[in-house]
């Protein structure tokens, strides 16, 4: 599953027709053999309103819901297509984003137990490292429970299961190895302390290809997948 980021290019980058071959992720996963699937996020159904627009619509349309339960629903429902069709190894899916999508990898990975492994680049790994209280995300509600709660919490749901933190020093970078670090003591507990990982990339809000082989080769191992070339 490829996440995508939050621009006008979205929906073109992860199959490689974008104007960012960094972001093609889906397009090079599919080179090395992978079955991919690149989902539109909810916010870029209304062309006009863009984000804001869909977040009010949401919030009209289902009460009490957040942008993030909105995704993490939706990454659920990606799951049980995936499960329909009959080149897909139901107990072999991972999940790979960038920015939006990597807010995207961490909620689905902590609330969905069929995400096997994850790859979460530069989303901001704390509520106060990105934009996490924006109407389509958690919203302003989130930001009178800081530092009361924080990600390392979300982070944690994640363990057994393997996932790699990737940032460039924009949104994540030093400060998200705390998160990481605060989840460790889960990740021993369960025995699977060379689960989590962290990779300062230092290529800014991008996705060098250091971070994306490095990215590659995290999914590749945790899937028990042979890629077809290297």
């Amino acid at each position: 599953m490829v996440f995508h980021q939050t621009t006008k290019q979205t929906l073109r980058e992860p199959v490689g027709l974008g104007k960012r071959s960094d972001l093609a992720l889906a397009w090079q996963l599919t080179q090395r053999g992978y079955v991919t699937l690149s989902p539109e996020c909810y916010i870029l159904k209304d062309p006009t309103g863009w984000a804001l627009g869909q977040a009010r619509a949401l919030a009209k349309r289902r009460p009490g819901w957040t942008g993030m339960g909105k995704m993490t629903f939706d990454a659920s429902r990606c799951i049980d297509f995936l499960e329909s069709r009959p080149e897909v190894d139901i107990n072999r899916i991972g999940c790979i984003g960038f920015s939006l999508g990597a807010k995207e990898v961490l909620y689905a990975m902590a609330f969905e137990p069929r995400y096997q492994v994850g790859v979460f680049n530069e989303g901001g790994i704390g509520l106060r490292m990105s934009n996490w209280s924006d109407p389509w995300y958690l919203t302003e509600k989130i930001k009178p429970l800081i530092p009361e709660y924080e990600h390392h919490e979300v982070l944690a749901l994640v363990a057994p299961r393997p996932i790699l933190i990737l940032g460039g020093g924009s949104a994540d970078g030093d400060a998200s190895w705390t998160f990481v670090r605060s989840v460790l003591p889960v990740y021993r507990l369960l025995d699977a302390g060379d689960r989590v990982g962290f990779f300062h990339h230092g290529g800014k809000h991008g996705y060098p290809e250091k971070a994306r082989n490095l990215s590659y080769r995290w999914l590749d191992y945790w899937l028990r997948f042979e890629p077809k070339h290297h």
